[in-house]
């Protein structure tokens, strides 16, 4: 049996409104909220971790008999477009070390020459926030750093030319033209959800949906990021006795540990472990210093309606 791509195609391309979506992140900006939206809508065609929609080429055929009749966008959503992991990540280490100026440059060029006319969709938020929810992330998977020794290691370093959100945004301009970049903060989605998504489907020309969606990837406490802290490094030195397979195994211990497997190990570790107090680090001078170091993002948000009322939060 011979299938016709020439109608798969068409199909594609009958609703000359419909373009690509690319959601770039940046992390810890309620990108787990938005790709359940995309998938829920009628109005996006989008898979968790596919690409213009689709995990795989069967499902464009699949597609093609069925088509959503009002979907306006082929949705491709990935926070490591922003904050990639790097060629020698590990959950052991969480070193992101490599040249994001290349990285970033490579990769917008690379979009462009998959897609001619996409929108670009981009949420930010306060430094100060993001990289407390950054640490807190590297502690659930496995991270023994207590949070200021996290900012003065390679990876608090990096950071400062990840999240400058300015460079990143003026590239995408550059390449895609500023009237298809969509640039929204996250603030506004914890304040108000609905307004949030008003304004984001008011920009992409389609009309909101009413999604029922419970609360996706809640906050985890100060204790608990403290406890895990002491469990892992307990961990880590206990498998030091493996010899050369500790590393295997203490990333199998953190895809547990982030899985909430360990849970009933942290009253334990609580006991045994060194004292930390995090909330004494996060409101140091030693924090504030650092994010001092950060390039200014004013000259960005002030020309941004919709960072009006969030000026502050970002330097």
């Amino acid at each position: 049996m011979c299938f016709d791509w020439s109608f798969t195609i068409y199909i594609l391309q009958l609703n000359s409104d419909m373009t690509h979506l690319i959601h770039i992140g940046f992390p810890r900006t309620g990108s787990t909220y938005l790709r359940y939206y995309f998938s829920q809508s009628p109005y996006y065609v989008h898979q968790m971790r596919g690409v213009s929609g689709f995990k795989q080429s069967i499902d464009i055929v699949h597609y093609s008999y069925s088509p959503k009749p009002d979907a306006r966008y082929f949705v491709v959503s990935e926070e490591e477009f922003s904050c990639w992991s790097g060629p020698n990540f590990s959950l052991s280490s969480f070193n992101r070390s490599y040249d994001v100026v290349r990285f970033r440059k490579n990769l917008v060029q690379t979009l462009k020459d998959f897609y001619r006319h996409p929108k670009i969709l981009i949420i930010t938020r306060s430094h100060e926030a993001i990289i407390k929810s950054l640490y807190a992330q590297y502690i659930n998977y496995g991270g023994r750093m207590g949070f200021i020794e996290f900012i003065q290691s390679a990876n608090g370093d990096i950071l400062k030319e990840l999240l400058d959100y300015k460079a990143t945004i003026h590239l995408y301009e550059r390449e895609f033209g500023s009237e298809n970049i969509i640039v929204l903060p996250y603030e506004m989605m914890q304040d108000n959800t609905h307004q949030f998504m008003e304004v984001l489907c008011q920009k992409l020309k389609v009309p909101l949906e009413t999604i029922s969606i419970d609360k996706i990837n809640s906050s985890l406490s100060l204790q608990y990021l403290e406890n895990s802290i002491k469990l892992s490094s307990i961990v880590y030195k206990l498998l030091g006795l493996l010899g050369k397979n500790k590393e295997r195994f203490f990333n199998y211990y953190a895809y547990l540990l982030m899985n909430r497997k360990f849970d009933w190990a942290l009253g334990f570790a609580n006991l045994f472990g060194k004292k930390i107090d995090l909330q004494s680090e996060f409101n140091s001078i030693t924090f504030r210093d650092y994010l001092k170091k950060f390039p200014s993002q004013q000259e960005l948000v002030q020309h941004e309606s919709y960072y009006s009322s969030y000026l502050s939060y970002y330097r």
